[in-house]
């Protein structure tokens, strides 16, 4: 049998409330839903927007005349080509520090350096007053040095337009050398049309920058779109990661209660085989053929008491009795012993209860003494048929002994009787070591086929 430890149950893992969990889930999605319907609507403004930057009739007119006023100066260069070289070199350098301080200034926040100067001393003067905290004080310092930085770049672009007034300056010099042709005039339109075309590239700035303001909107519902999303897939991996864990423990205590199970029935069966053990020694420690023993001293005493003692006279001598064969010590017959035969706990009834028991409807024994029959009368009884109880031809049949047929057998019969009562007596020591070794036997053999069964 199997003596390994009761497994222990772990506490309980707690089911997830899938209810709670369909809430959480509908509710992301509605949020999601108003986001998409907000990025549906701002998409159409960028649609609009783009749109209207489409038509570019105006923008077009001005760039034909370009070409133009381009063709009309060509053919003025090419007479006058050294100064107009000089013009267009001059041009060419102005217009190339131009936009160089236009892209320099789009990526500065102040364009002059007494602002910087201003917020860095507006920014050491938060400092120097102790009262930031230190995370504040941190990105402070880092506004100051990104300020200083900034202040050499627009350092640089402040020398950058001294060099483009420089260069005009020049350029005004070429032109009063070319007053004489209509170079000025084709200059002058030429500014003109491209003073208009910064016009139009400003509106179309300003438009521009509506439209990067719609695309900064877009972007932060793409990301809350995004964020959604993240927290849905959050939630079901969670729900999925706790049914999951469910499950697994709900398996494993099932696994362990089944376990606990399979030991409380192997305990059981345990118990149950150690009974049966204990029973089998139990019977086996019964002395052998003691039922036996005790069917011989039973029919004895019913022989002896209810027909040897009825047949004899009462005045009869030993001598007598001897010539009869009813001699209990010449023929070995063993009067009953009420205290070693008979079995612990039980009785012997009285004769009376004997004679009603084994022998009913028969005359008593008492009438019988009382009767004055003569012994001619008494001897042909004896060869008369018995007619004996059935539970005492039972009790010769469970000992297969020939029952007597009549009042003269008796005496032989009980000589019979005490002969097998002898030898069960002889033989009851061994018979009861055998059984003993026998039940040892069949308990070895149970305790073998239930650890097999194991």
């Amino acid at each position: 049998m199997s003596t390994e430890a009761n497994p222990t149950r772990k506490a309980r893992v707690a089911k997830p409330d899938q209810a709670i969990h369909k809430a959480n889930i509908e509710r992301i999605e509605a949020e999601i839903n108003t986001i998409r319907k907000k990025q549906e609507e701002l998409m159409a403004k960028i649609n609009s927007g783009k749109n209207k930057n489409g038509n570019n009739d105006p923008k077009s007119a001005l760039l034909e005349r370009l070409k133009v006023i381009k063709a009309e100066q060509a053919e003025l260069k090419s007479s006058r080509k050294k100064v107009f070289d000089q013009q267009d070199q001059c041009k060419a350098d102005i217009s190339k520090l131009t936009t160089e301080i236009k892209t320099f200034q789009a990526k500065q926040k102040f364009h002059k350096i007494s602002d910087i100067d201003n917020q860095i001393s507006s920014y050491d003067a938060q400092i120097e007053r102790g009262m930031l905290k230190l995370v504040d004080e941190k990105r402070l310092l880092n506004e100051i040095s990104a300020l200083r930085r900034s202040r050499k770049v627009v350092e640089a672009i402040e020398a950058k337009q001294n060099e483009i007034n420089a260069k005009r300056a020049e350029l005004d010099q070429i032109n009063s050398q070319l007053s004489g042709t209509n170079a000025k005039a084709l200059s002058d339109e030429y500014n003109e049309i491209q003073k208009k075309l910064d016009e139009l590239k400003e509106q179309q700035s300003g438009a521009r920058s509506i439209l990067d303001d719609l695309y900064t909107q877009r972007n932060e519902l793409k990301e809350k779109i995004d964020s959604l999303y993240e927290q849905k897939r959050t939630a079901i991996t969670e729900n999925r990661e706790k049914s999951n864990e469910y499950y697994l423990w709900q398996q494993e205590d099932r696994k362990i209660r089944a376990e606990q199970d399979k030991i409380r029935r192997e305990a059981e069966a345990r118990d149950r085989l150690l009974e049966r053990a204990k029973e089998e020694r139990e019977m086996a420690d019964i002395p052998a053929f003691q039922e036996e023993i005790n069917n011989c001293n039973n029919l004895i005493s019913y022989l002896q008491v209810n027909i040897l003692h009825v047949s004899a006279e009462p005045t009869k001598t030993d001598g007598e009795k001897k010539e009869n064969g009813i001699n209990t010590t010449s023929n070995k017959i063993r009067m009953p012993d009420t205290n070693t035969n008979v079995p612990e706990g039980k009785v012997l009834l009285k004769k009376q209860d004997r004679e009603e028991d084994y022998f009913a409807g028969s005359g008593s024994t008492k009438n019988k003494k009382k009767s004055n029959k003569s012994s001619a009368h008494k001897a042909s009884q004896q060869k008369q048929g018995l007619r004996l109880p059935l539970a005492v031809l039972e009790r010769f049949n469970e000992l297969k002994i020939d029952p007597p047929m009549n009042a003269a057998q008796v005496a032989e019969t009980v000589k019979v009787i005490t002969e097998r009562r002898e030898s069960y007596l002889k033989d009851q020591e061994s018979a009861t070591n055998k059984n003993r070794i026998k039940a040892e036997e069949k308990i070895a053999k149970l305790m073998a086929e239930a650890s097999i069964a194991e």
